[in-house]
């Protein structure tokens, strides 16, 4: 799961959208505990996932929208 250099850098993304397996989430967790590199890395990933999390579709266009209070 690691990479060679020791980080889980290719497991971050799908852990930020809770797209990993148990075993995969647990050893992400542990790795971002103690490195600050990775656990930057996961904090920006996580508000990246949060943000999409917040856009709608247009029925009429099929397009992606902010929430309305941010428009």
């Amino acid at each position: 799961m690691e990479a060679g250099d020791g980080h889980v850098t290719d497991l971050l993304g799908a852990w930020a959208l809770d797209a990993c397996d148990a075993e995969e989430a647990d050893a992400v967790a542990a790795h971002v505990r103690g490195c600050p590199s990775c656990a930057r890395e996961a904090a920006t990933l996580r508000q990246a996932a949060a943000a999409l999390t917040m856009l709608t579709v247009r029925a009429d266009t099929d397009a992606w929208l902010p929430p309305p209070a941010a428009r």
